[in-house]
């Protein structure tokens, strides 16, 4: 019985110890924004608490994000782990290159998303962290913009000659 008790409580210690921080993938695209992308990259930061970007609003120093999907779809993304705040949430930008800014050298650097996108004074989006800490994949946006964007690259299936269906033939 001590032993289901241990058990028991290392579950729950384990539990508590993964939901204080949650991974969080974040995806931007520039495509039909006539932005040029910066050859710094794309980045995001923000009050995050992540791991791997602890200086958070810092620019320069926030982690590059990475081309996602087709180069068609021009989506870009960075995971983070991110240190769950006590209201749930947290506050970030995009920004092309590693500097704050607008429009230099012919590129927009920052600039905050429209207020209808439910953001923070400063142009910051927010997000909500829900109660679960399963991992999390928010959706793409256009670069400033409250547009979602969506992949539209297909993966084929390489299954041709190991797929069996039965019955055959079958009725509906």
């Amino acid at each position: 019985m001590k032993k289901l008790y241990i058990i028991l409580a290392l579950a729950l210690f384990t539990s508590v110890a993964v939901e204080a921080q949650v991974s969080i993938t974040f995806r931007v695209t520039l495509k039909g924004t006539g932005k040029k992308l910066n050859a710094e990259g794309l980045r995001c930061a923000g009050a995050l608490g992540a791991t791997e970007q602890p200086t958070n609003w810092d620019p320069p120093t926030s982690k590059k994000m990475t081309l996602v999907g087709t180069v068609s779809d021009s989506i870009y993304a960075v995971t983070l782990t991110v240190t769950r705040p006590a209201n749930n949430m947290i506050e970030y930008k995009f920004i092309n290159g590693g500097n704050w800014g607008n429009a230099t050298n012919g590129f927009e650097d920052e600039t905050g998303v429209p207020a209808a996108c439910a953001v923070s004074a400063g142009g910051n989006r927010v997000y909500t962290i829900p109660a679960a800490s399963t991992p999390i994949i928010l959706p793409a946006v256009r670069w400033n913009t409250c547009d979602r964007v969506f992949q539209t690259g297909v993966n084929e299936l390489s299954t041709a000659g190991n797929m069996d269906i039965y019955p055959n033939p079958s009725k509906a």
